[in-house]
């Protein structure tokens, strides 16, 4: 079934199920759950969410079957507000019906909704640390900071070749020096003070990749 206009299940309570069968939206028309209590939510394909947009691993895919997300360029605060509502309930009704990507995208999409203005903890927690729950964000920020390292030890310190300037950035990263660090780094050094605010930045992505991990496993 085709619907052109609004499927408005705002304000509604369901004690039961809501099952979507077979139902598609034109252009214009799109799911409403804004306030809404539904005890389950079913569909013949979950992937349906995304609507016309087209998943990928690269970026969050939002729900364009949601009416407020085919409009949120156009929506006022309290209409960001109404979308973050319900994501929060898809969130929920997705994870009781073992749909976990699709969980996980609901649960990036309501964060980064709920946080739609730009600042340094819009950069730091979505872009680079996926909040939480998408890990290739938290793997490509790693590359790009041991290349960034890599670099930095290359250009500044001339007696570092690129192989060694790249091994040096991931021992640095990691913590793993075999026993010793190479090449050999004077304490108070530039080069040591370089190679600390690597180390630091090492362990709070360890820290934050392996509980993002470990939530995944454990659900």
């Amino acid at each position: 079934m085709l619907i052109e206009n609004e499927f408005n299940l705002d304000d509604v309570t369901v004690e039961r199920v809501v099952r979507l069968h077979c139902l598609s939206f034109s252009q214009g028309g799109g799911l409403k759950l804004a306030r809404s209590s539904v005890n389950r939510f079913v569909m013949d394909d979950f992937s349906a969410l995304y609507g016309d947009i087209k998943p990928s691993i690269w970026k969050n895919t939002r729900f364009g079957m949601l009416w407020r997300e085919k409009k949120q360029v156009s929506l006022m605060k309290h209409g960001q507000v109404e979308l973050v509502q319900e994501y929060v309930l898809l969130k929920q009704l997705l994870g009781q019906e073992g749909q976990l990507h699709l969980e996980d995208e609901a649960f990036y999409n309501m964060r980064k909704t709920a946080h739609w203005y730009q600042d340094v903890s819009m950069l730091l927690f979505n872009y680079i640390f996926g909040w939480g729950v998408r890990l290739q964000n938290i793997v490509v920020s790693v590359l790009l900071i041991l290349i960034g390292y890599a670099i930095i030890y290359n250009l500044w310190f001339p007696p570092l070749e690129v192989l060694g300037a790249f091994q040096l950035s991931l021992q640095s990263m990691f913590s793993i020096f075999f026993g010793e660090m190479v090449p050999k780094v004077t304490a108070g050094s530039a080069l040591s003070w370089v190679v600390l605010t690597e180390s630091v930045l090492g362990i709070v992505f360890v820290t934050v990749f392996v509980g993002a991990y470990v939530r995944k496993l454990l659900r």
